[in-house]
């Protein structure tokens, strides 16, 4: 579910690039595909941060049982 919506995110921006690249669109979004990227960073980054925690904690839990 999680990694849907960065993906839905991220489409969305690429949407937005691909609209603003063309000259189609509505050019009141064009100052903020910036701001539409940023999310996406974000939401990936927090979304890395999230699995990292999760992995070590697993490799945790594995060295208590063994």
């Amino acid at each position: 579910m999680i990694l849907w919506t960065v993906t839905d995110a991220a489409a969305a921006a690429l949407d937005l690039l691909a609209l603003s690249a063309q000259g189609g669109g509505s050019p009141s979004l064009r100052p903020y595909v910036h701001i539409f990227l940023a999310y996406a960073a974000a939401w990936i980054l927090i979304l890395f941060w999230v699995w990292r925690i999760w992995r070590g904690m697993g490799r945790l839990d594995a060295t208590e049982d063994g």
